[in-house]
């Protein structure tokens, strides 16, 4: 599949419909299954339900903080995973 080009706030919707997108500048991107922020693995999703699992990589989060940029678009994946870790 194509690699979208969308703004930050549409990679997570991407994500959660299971397509495959990107921010313009490439470091926010998913491939429908797996969530990446500048290269680290933010979020996946589950082979067996198909939720979508986020990890925490925020200040108080159980990942620990990387970088606010990071955090940024961990937080807004929120609303698009079923399940924050």
């Amino acid at each position: 599949m194509k690699m979208t080009k969308v703004r930050n706030h549409l990679v997570p919707v991407y994500w959660a419909e299971g397509k495959p997108a990107s921010n313009h500048g490439g470091c926010f991107t998913t491939d429908g299954k797996t969530l990446y922020s500048y290269g680290l693995l933010i979020g996946d999703t589950c082979p067996d339900s198909g939720s979508k699992i986020l990890r925490d990589y925020t200040a108080n989060g159980n990942w620990g903080y990387r970088s606010q940029t990071t955090s940024v678009h961990v937080g807004r994946a929120r609303t698009s995973a079923d399940l924050v870790d």
